[in-house]
C-alpha cells in the first residue's frame, strides 16, 4: 500500500485504494467526491486523497460535511 502523509498523523490513502476498501467502482466514488458527498482532499489540485478513518466514520452514516475537503 503507497501511501501520503501530509504533516498529520495518519497518512492519506489513494483513490484506488479508497474504491477498494469500501467496494466502490471508481466511476461511483467519482460521482461522490464531485458532489461533495464524500470525505477527500485534492493538495495539489488533481489527485484524490483520503483518509481512512474518515472513510470509516463517512460509511458508517457518522459524517455529514466531509472534514478534510480542501482544493488547491
Amino acid at each position: 500500500m503507497h501511501k501520503k502523509q501530509f504533516g498529520m498523523n495518519e497518512p492519506f490513502i489513494s483513490f484506488q485504494e479508497a474504491c477498494a476498501f469500501l467496494g466502490f467502482s471508481e466511476s461511483y466514488m467519482y460521482k461522490l467526491t464531485a458532489a461533495g458527498m464524500i470525505p477527500f482532499c485534492k493538495p495539489t489540485g488533481k489527485k484524490l486523497l483520503f483518509k481512512r478513518s474518515e472513510l470509516e466514520t463517512w460509511a458508517r452514516g457518522g459524517a455529514a460535511v466531509p472534514p478534510t475537503r480542501f482544493e488547491r
